[in-house]
């Protein structure tokens, strides 16, 4: 929106991973939806992500304690049941979440490849289960996407930015029945005048 601008769009391929845009754009959502801060909180929160060499200057009455102390071998390493706690924390896949603790240097590569294969392998899947955290289905991010696309797609046309058949294919992209789609126009009051409420089944 702020630097292609002179991009009316564009489809994402793994062929143009490499591509300006692409890197910008990935770039964007990892640090929009894993802020670096507050991921570095909740790893340090588990334990994990401390530097294997700690120095510090404790001050007493008597004058100034230097600590020096190393962290056990091993301790600080970051599992898969690690990630799956950050991706479950803020909403991504474990893979996501791997990538995001590469790219700030809290993975090594290999730590990363070694995770990576794991997850591949439906491991992160079967530790979230036993841990007992709700899956994100895809029938569950379908449904969240569809409302942020829906209410985004509400306020353009508020805004004059769309036409109302343009909000409807849109609504049809993502597989919202049109009957759908025109009971939120009618009830999101804002059609010329005061169109009458289409009030939909009880489930």
């Amino acid at each position: 929106m702020l630097l292609d601008t002179d991009t009316v769009g564009l489809v994402s391929r793994d062929k143009d991973r490499d591509d300006l845009r692409e890197v910008r754009a990935n770039s964007f959502a990892a640090n929009f939806l894993m802020p670096e801060d507050g991921l570095r909180q909740l790893i340090a929160s588990l334990g994990k992500g401390a530097e294997s060499r700690l120095y510090a200057e404790i001050f007493d009455e008597a004058g100034v304690v230097p600590v020096d102390s190393r962290t056990e071998p091993g301790t600080q390493e970051i599992q898969l049941y690690d990630v799956i706690q950050l991706a479950h924390h803020y909403g991504v896949s474990p893979l996501s979440a791997l990538y995001r603790l590469r790219n700030l240097k809290l993975l090594s590569e290999s730590e990363f490849e070694r995770l990576k294969k794991m997850d591949s392998e439906g491991r992160s899947r079967t530790i979230g289960n036993l841990l007992g955290f709700p899956q994100l289905e895809l029938t569950e991010q379908r449904g969240e996407f569809q409302r942020r696309f829906l209410s985004l797609g509400l306020e353009a046309l508020r805004r004059e930015k769309i036409s109302q058949s343009k909000f409807f294919e849109l609504a049809e992209r993502v597989n919202v029945q049109r009957f759908v789609a025109q009971g939120l126009l009618d009830n999101a009051g804002i059609d010329d005048g005061e169109p009458e409420p289409v009030l939909l089944p009880e489930r």
